[in-house]
C-alpha cells in the first residue's frame, strides 16, 4: 500500500483529517519562534499565530535546533511539522526527507487519516521525480497533496 496522491487545497482538509503537516525547517528566530515565513508553513503561522513560538520551544526542548527532528506532532493541534530543511534558506535535502519519511511511517498507525503536501518540491527546490520514490514508501492512509 503506498500513499494516496491528492491535487487541490489541502486546507480543504482541516476538518476531516486526524493530521495535517506542513513542512519545515529547524531555524529558530532570536525570540525562539521557528522561521515560517513562505508556503504552507506561512499559511499554518496567518491560521495559528502562536503556532512558530510553540513550535520552536518543542524544538528548542529537545535540543534539536539547527539539526534534524523529522516530525513533529502536537496534542493539542491536529497540524504538526515534517522536516525537508535544518536551514530555512537552502534547498530541502532528500537524506532528510528519508529520515522525516520513515519517521512518519513509524507514526502513521496512530492516526486514520495524514494529510500533507508534496515535500521539498516547492521552496524547497527538489524535483519531484526525485522525491516521489521516497514518499511512496507511506502508508496509504497518508494522503500528499499537489496544488496543480
Amino acid at each position: 500500500n503506498k500513499m494516496t496522491p491528492c491535487r487541490g487545497n489541502i486546507w480543504l482538509m482541516l476538518a476531516n483529517t486526524n493530521l495535517l503537516l506542513f513542512t519545515s525547517n529547524s531555524t529558530l528566530k532570536e525570540n525562539g519562534e521557528l522561521v515560517m515565513g513562505a508556503g504552507i508553513a506561512k499559511e499554518v503561522k496567518e491560521r495559528l499565530p502562536m503556532f512558530p513560538l510553540m513550535i520552536g520551544n518543542r524544538i528548542k526542548a529537545i535540543d534539536k535546533v539547527d539539526k534534524w527532528y523529522g516530525v513533529l506532532t502536537s496534542k493539542n493541534y491536529r497540524i504538526g511539522a515534517f522536516q525537508t530543511k535544518d536551514d530555512w534558506r537552502l534547498p530541502s535535502k532528500l537524506e532528510l526527507i528519508e529520515y522525516s519519511t520513515e519517521m512518519l511511517i513509524q507514526i502513521a498507525g496512530n492516526y486514520e487519516r495524514i494529510d500533507m503536501p508534496v515535500p521539498g518540491c516547492n521552496n524547497g527546490g527538489l524535483n519531484y521525480k526525485d522525491v516521489e520514490p521516497i514518499i511512496k514508501r507511506l502508508p496509504d492512509n497518508v494522503h500528499v497533496w499537489s496544488r496543480t
